[in-house]
């Protein structure tokens, strides 16, 4: 169990660790009401749960279908998401803004984001935490971590709890930090919409190299077992 959650921690904090989707859930903050943020939330939660659920049952099904070539199929399943990581860790480099580089101008989904419900704010949460490329990716690791671990039904469900629930904290956090302190957020979150423009560009993409790295010479490494 201790081995499993080991596996499941960085790769619930490359999918904790994203600008966008922090991005979205501030503009929805500094709106006039926190009602869609915490259904954003919520539904970002959600989304990331019915992700991992689908891949636990796929991959328990490949676990039986391969049988004792299942160690090298994880590690291909491995080697594949390291691979993906790492080129999403250089687009990201590529594509961070540079000091001296004036402020992007808002884009018009900025301004659309603000004025959506609850519900249109939940159903975007989860395409965004079910959907995104980085998400995906994450996901199937952790089903890969959990599937060959050998754990029991409850041990399976405790280990989901825990990437989930550390996938998205930095979300749940960021909204019931604005929740419960109002107004003296309101600063914060302007403040730290500004830096995610500026720095969480390269942060992330040093975070995706080093973990799709590391995912890579764990598959290579079972793949030549």
């Amino acid at each position: 169990m201790g081995a499993a959650i080991g596996g499941l921690l960085p790769l619930g904090l490359v999918v904790a660790i994203s600008p966008t989707i922090l991005t979205v859930l501030i503009l929805l903050l500094l709106g006039s009401r926190n009602s869609p943020a915490i259904g954003f939330s919520l539904g970002y939660t959600a989304g990331l749960g019915a992700d991992i659920a689908l891949f636990l049952v796929l991959g328990g099904l490949a676990g039986r279908d391969l049988g004792t070539n299942w160690n090298s199929g994880r590690g291909w399943i491995l080697v594949i998401v390291g691979i993906g990581l790492a080129a999403l860790g250089f687009r990201e480099f590529h594509g961070r803004p540079r000091i001296g580089d004036p402020p992007p101008p808002p884009a018009r989904w900025m301004a659309a984001v603000q004025k959506v419900g609850t519900v249109r704010a939940g159903l975007i949460g989860f395409g965004l935490g079910a959907l995104r490329p980085k998400n995906l990716l994450m996901v199937a690791a952790a089903s890969v971590v959990i599937v060959t671990g050998g754990l029991g039904v409850v041990e399976t469900a405790t280990a989901v709890v825990v990437f989930v629930a550390l996938s998205a904290s930095s979300v749940l956090g960021v909204t019931a930090a604005a929740v419960f302190g109002q107004e003296r957020m309101r600063v914060r979150l302007t403040d730290w919409q500004q830096w995610l423009e500026f720095h969480a560009s390269a942060m992330m993409s040093v975070v995706l190299v080093v973990v799709g790295v590391a995912l890579f010479g764990q598959g290579l490494g079972a793949v030549t077992a």
